[in-house]
């Protein structure tokens, strides 16, 4: 029902950005993904532009991820 770009920063998804189904990554750079529940990935290991229906706790890093909710 919506999408929330997270570029350059530290992300957290508390709120009312709780809740997501997925994320997909439209460059990498250096970005750290923790899922809701689990161990971090790096961004640079996934295939960007690819849906991963995981729940993101925190995104963090340089890249661009694209959070689905």
């Amino acid at each position: 029902t919506k999408i929330k770009t997270t570029t350059a920063e530290d992300f957290y998804a508390t709120s009312s950005f709780m809740g997501s189904s997925g994320f997909i990554i439209q460059s990498a750079g250096n970005s750290v993904i923790t899922p809701t529940e689990g161990d971090s990935v790096s961004a640079s290991n996934l295939t960007a532009k690819t849906l991963y229906e995981i729940g993101v706790r925190r995104v963090s890093g340089s890249g661009t991820v694209y959070i689905v909710y």
